[in-house]
């Protein structure tokens, strides 16, 4: 083996790790937070998941015919399933979701980028 490929197979393990605390964070609990005494989960718009994401970043989030569609539409779809309502997808600036803006202003439920 190479040191080129030497490098690239340490850095495998690595990478797993850089992404796993990630993933880990969706695995949270946030029932009590945005919910009513009913267990009813408070939506910016009754009956949608609003989601703000930004786009140009295929395969995860990307426009395909005006849609946005990738594999952070698939997770909020699979949301809004759960919770029994549709998802509303709408791009915004990644400082936006960086910052929080879009969660602070009621632009959107929540924030996948």
């Amino acid at each position: 083996m190479n040191t080129a490929s030497l490098k690239k197979a340490s850095l495998k393990p690595l990478a797993l790790l850089a992404v796993l605390p990630l993933a880990l964070t969706g695995c949270v609990s946030t029932a009590n937070e945005n919910s009513d005494a009913n267990g009813e989960v408070s939506l910016v718009k009754s009956g949608t998941l609003s989601v703000c994401t930004n786009t140009p970043y295929k395969p995860f989030e990307y426009e395909e015919n005006g849609t946005i569609v990738g594999l952070d539409a698939d997770i909020a779809n699979a949301i809004a399933s759960d919770l029994g309502v549709k998802a509303q997808l709408t791009s915004i600036s990644f400082e936006g979701l960086d910052s929080g803006t879009g969660l602070a202003t009621g632009q959107c439920d929540i924030a996948l980028a």
